[in-house]
């Protein structure tokens, strides 16, 4: 029995295959995002020989390939985060995130749900930039359609909202509150998920 224990807990290290997959894809990603964004350089000068172009077409087209590069930098970051979480909840902590201050708030990953909830908040914030691009990309022509939009971008805001609240509630249900007017500790009462 516990040889197949052993052989089971050494099982873990196959993780270490998505880990470097994800790594090499966030390496990837990011170097895709640099290219789109030195494309927008040519856009640029294009426009500043010719003078006649249309400044809201150019405006257009440059702030479309700054927001399709910054989702690509978003899905590398989500990669790089998905990379770390995975080690550390399989393979051992990563030593050095003891002594840095960005690790403590980002890349301390102690259990799935806190993986989970990191990958979540990347998540919508990639469906936010993409919402983004594709409202600018539409011609508006009706009163109607800028309701549509007006209601989307209200929904994305309570989106954003949400993703932001969930990670609250994790932190009040592991904090405790400090002393109450009569000098006695209470910690915060939680509703069962």
């Amino acid at each position: 029995m516990r040889i197949f224990e052993r052989i089971l807990w050494s099982a873990r290290f196959l993780m270490i295959i998505p880990i470097i997959a994800s790594l090499l894809a966030s390496v990837a990603t990011l170097l895709v995002g640099v290219v789109t964004l030195l494309h927008a350089v040519p856009i640029l000068i294009g426009a500043l020989r010719t003078a006649s172009r249309d400044t809201a077409t150019l405006e257009r087209e440059l702030l479309a390939t700054t927001i399709k590069s910054v989702d690509t930098f978003l899905f590398s970051a989500f990669l790089i985060i998905f990379s770390l979480g995975l080690y550390e909840l399989f393979i051992q902590r990563i030593t050095v995130t003891t002594d840095s201050e960005v690790a403590s708030s980002l890349l301390i990953i102690r259990s799935l749900d806190d993986l989970k909830d990191r990958l979540i908040k990347i998540v919508v914030l990639l469906l936010v930039v993409e919402f983004l691009q594709e409202a600018l990309s539409l011609l508006y022509h009706t009163p109607q359609e800028l309701l549509y939009l007006a209601g989307s971008i209200l929904l994305v805001g309570f989106a954003v909202f949400l993703s932001n609240r969930t990670g609250h509630g994790a932190e009040l249900r592991t904090s405790t509150s400090g002393p109450t007017e009569e000098g006695s500790p209470t910690t915060q009462e939680t509703s069962s998920d």
